[in-house]
């Protein structure tokens, strides 16, 4: 059996209506001795730094659980797919479909992206069958027809999966490199604030209290505290002599 991987249902059914269709199916399309299936896009994903579930595979950071800066940058040393989980049902398929074919077609789009997406699915189930490649640009007859008469051998075009492979590791070590970089660096932005406590006697006692200003007051910031910009050194003759030990105390809060 001559097992088609397109890169999405819409092309399969072209692929399908070329290859003489004999039968339907919800996860592929028999069609004599070949058959159609598909893909959702990528079917799998670049596991997190930190992610500690997978205990049957080597993690490539596993001491990134938690973020620091000493910790960046990340560059993985080895790259972990793992399948997203709504593809999971389809993959199984694939899977299964694969184990009894004897020949695939990589119908993945005619692009980077569309040879790479194909050549991951074959990997992830370490597929060494003999594969070629079909490039339909269009899922015209016309375009469908020209594609499946010129199937090439699929370790010709490598390089184009090379190359999506490339701008994908690119894309994640930039993004989650820069996430936690701007993350960290956020928790270290202070805020220089002022903050008006008295001790008031109460029952004997004594107990600490904090002011608040209004929402709307002149010179208070998002969390009803003075601002660095507030002149408090005047204010403090006038709390003087009252009821209770005022004080001024100046802080650096943690944004």
């Amino acid at each position: 059996m001559r097992l088609f991987i397109a890169e999405k249902p819409s092309v399969a059914k072209a692929i399908a209506g070329e290859r003489g269709q004999t039968g339907t199916g919800d996860d592929f399309l028999p069609c004599g001795t070949d058959t159609v299936t598909w893909c959702f896009g990528h079917m799998l994903e670049e596991t997190e730094p930190d992610d500690d579930t997978l205990d049957d595979v080597p993690r490539h950071d596993s001491g990134k659980k938690v973020w620091r800066v000493d910790g960046l940058p990340i560059i993985p040393a080895d790259w972990i797919l793992q399948l997203k989980e709504d593809a999971r049902k389809q993959l199984a398929m694939i899977g299964k479909l694969l184990e009894e074919a004897s020949e695939i077609v990589n119908a993945g789009d005619p692009d980077r992206e569309g040879r790479l997406l194909v050549d991951e699915v074959l990997e992830h189930f370490c597929s060494n069958k003999p594969a070629r490649r079909a490039r339909v640009s269009a899922q015209d007859a016309v375009s469908v027809k020209r594609g499946l008469a010129a199937l090439k051998d699929n370790g010709t075009c490598f390089g184009w999966g090379d190359a999506a492979r490339a701008r994908q590791r690119a894309d994640r070590i930039i993004g989650m490199n820069l996430r936690r970089a701007y993350t960290l660096r956020a928790q270290r932005k202070s805020v220089p604030n002022h903050t008006l406590r008295a001790e008031r006697p109460h029952a004997g006692d004594t107990f600490l209290a904090f002011w608040r200003g209004q929402e709307d007051q002149a010179g208070i910031d998002s969390e009803r505290r003075l601002g660095a910009e507030y002149k408090h050194e005047p204010k403090k003759p006038k709390l003087k002599g009252r009821p209770g030990d005022s004080g001024v105390r100046e802080t650096s809060e943690e944004q």
